[in-house]
């Protein structure tokens, strides 16, 4: 199952891209959520790429209509790994490998994000493809975690506008401010 989704954002992508790489911004958008239990385990430079990893608590319930196999698997609290390695290409370009993964749930979330400059503003191109090698009920399963992750992509984009109207100032107007 794959995932395209294209945001556009009323900031530079030199911006866009700072605002990505700030742990302020990731605290912001997790508050946005309502959710208190994460762990950033990496974030910072590893070589030549900026690379986040966050762990959390995640639910994904199942419709009681599925079988009981699928319910096993997923209705339940399940760890989730949130891992983004950026690399810079030139001063407002920057793309970066994606990977979602649900602990003990056998299913596989790659992806890319591409930042990029479209005049005075930004846009995100995020491509995604969800896998579930279980025969039978694998494309269920991944139909199952598309919905969490397309909900998620949307909650994201929401709270970067809201994080960028309320909370961001550019480093180009801090010094109007002081």
């Amino acid at each position: 199952m794959k995932i395209s989704k294209t945001h556009h954002y009323n900031i530079g992508s030199r911006d866009l891209i700072d605002i990505y790489l700030s742990k302020d911004f990731f605290h912001y958008r997790f508050e946005m959520a309502n959710v208190h239990n994460y762990q950033i385990v990496q974030f910072g430079p590893v070589g030549d790429k900026f690379v986040t990893t966050v762990k959390r608590p995640i639910k994904v319930r199942v419709p009681t209509s599925l079988p009981k196999a699928i319910k096993r698997l997923v209705d339940r609290e399940n760890v989730a790994i949130t891992s983004m390695e950026w690399e810079l290409h030139g001063e407002h370009s920057r793309s970066g490998n994606y990977s979602f993964s649900l602990e003990g749930i056998p299913v596989e979330v790659k992806g890319t994000n591409i930042i990029s400059s479209n005049g005075d503003d930004a846009t995100n191109q995020l491509e995604i493809e969800i896998t579930c090698r279980i025969p039978f009920i694998g494309k269920k399963i991944a139909s199952l975690v598309a919905e969490k992750i397309i909900s998620g992509i949307e909650k994201d984009y929401i709270g970067t506008k809201h994080y960028i109207e309320n909370q961001w100032v550019s480093p180009n107007n801090k010094e109007s401010l002081e």
